[in-house]
């Protein structure tokens, strides 16, 4: 685990640095977290706390010495580098793929549901009947969206729509 911390938070931080267009200029010096330390912090969180923000934002102080950011500052940060994310997972799906020589890939899909079916006549954020549909798999109805996934025979994402 900390090995693969150490990993991540490397590679971020040079891709960040080197993909920054020329002429932009740096981000501020008063963060108390470098735009890696918050993207690193997601995706352990992603990796091995089953997409806890808070307890993988509680293991980068514990154990890595990361400054202290309240839930919603670090919301605002990780929502903020929502493009450099998606650039830097489409930057390593296309790396993915050309070093997948194998070619072969599988197609899969899941609900994102934003309310439960109770509260859909509340819902503001996605409203009408588009949003609402069917999860075959969980014999369920959702109020939300479908995320598609291409994977490698592997299981390992280089796509989503």
């Amino acid at each position: 685990m900390r090995e693969q911390t150490v990993a991540m938070y490397c590679v971020l931080d040079d891709l960040i640095r080197f993909t920054r267009p020329t002429g932009t200029p740096p981000p501020p010096s008063g963060r108390r977290l470098t735009d890696a330390q918050v993207l690193t912090t997601a995706l352990v969180a992603a990796r091995f706390f089953g997409g806890n923000l808070v307890v993988a934002k509680h293991y980068m102080e514990q154990h890595w010495g990361q400054n202290r950011l309240d839930r919603s500052g670090f919301t605002r940060r990780l929502h903020a580098l929502t493009d450099t994310l998606h650039a830097l997972f489409a930057t390593f799906g296309d790396l993915l793929k050309d070093l997948h020589t194998e070619a072969r890939y599988v197609v899969d899909s899941f609900p994102v549901a934003v309310c439960h079916n109770t509260r859909i006549p509340r819902c503001k954020l996605l409203t009408g009947k588009a949003y609402h549909g069917r999860c075959a798999s969980k014999r369920c109805w959702f109020h939300g969206l479908k995320v598609q996934v291409v994977a490698t025979s592997d299981g390992v994402p280089v796509e989503f729509h």
